[in-house]
């Protein structure tokens, strides 16, 4: 029965640091690097961000829209916004407190895009004041899309966005 004990106390503990390293291992794999690379912590004044909002994964995206959070006592969008994706046709991003609401869409009977790891759109923000540079700094919530068939989904899971400082 001691023996029993033992044995069982050693495999919760086999399992437990098995699952330590896989969630450590999990975290680095995610973020796509590690610590060492993972570039500046924090921004000066004046410098600018590039904020990219990517998906897992799109079908026959037609059209999209979420809200890209931010707090604006510490940064500026400075109306710079970019389509990743070539097919689109319009981009927009419109400045509500404490957000932009960000869209796009194609126009026209085309098929939607779809792939895999997809970089969605960047936008370009300045720091007004020396600020850390972490994921809570930016935040994307409500997103929705339009399939081609003109279906909408909302809420939609999984987009993400990368920040990274812009040289120069």
């Amino acid at each position: 029965e001691q023996l029993t004990k033992k044995r069982i106390i050693t495999i919760i503990v086999g399992v437990v640091a098995v699952l330590a390293v896989a969630a450590v291992a999990f975290g680095f794999l995610r973020s796509g690097s590690d610590p060492a690379s993972s570039g500046p912590k924090a921004v000066v004044a004046g410098q600018k961000v590039a904020v990219t909002v990517a998906a897992p994964s799109v079908e026959d995206l037609y059209g999209y829209q979420f809200r890209l959070n931010f707090d604006e006592s510490k940064f500026e969008y400075k109306e710079e916004l970019t389509s990743e994706i070539d097919e689109t046709s319009s981009i927009f991003a419109k400045p509500f407190d404490g957000y932009q609401l960000v869209g796009a869409t194609m126009i026209g009977e085309t098929p939607g895009f779809s792939g895999k790891k997809v970089d969605i759109c960047k936008m370009v923000f300045e720091a007004k004041v020396d600020t850390p540079l972490s994921e809570a700094t930016f935040s994307i919530s409500d997103v929705n899309i339009v399939k081609s068939n003109l279906d909408y989904e909302e809420n939609v899971d999984g987009w993400q966005m990368e920040t990274a400082v812009v040289d120069g």
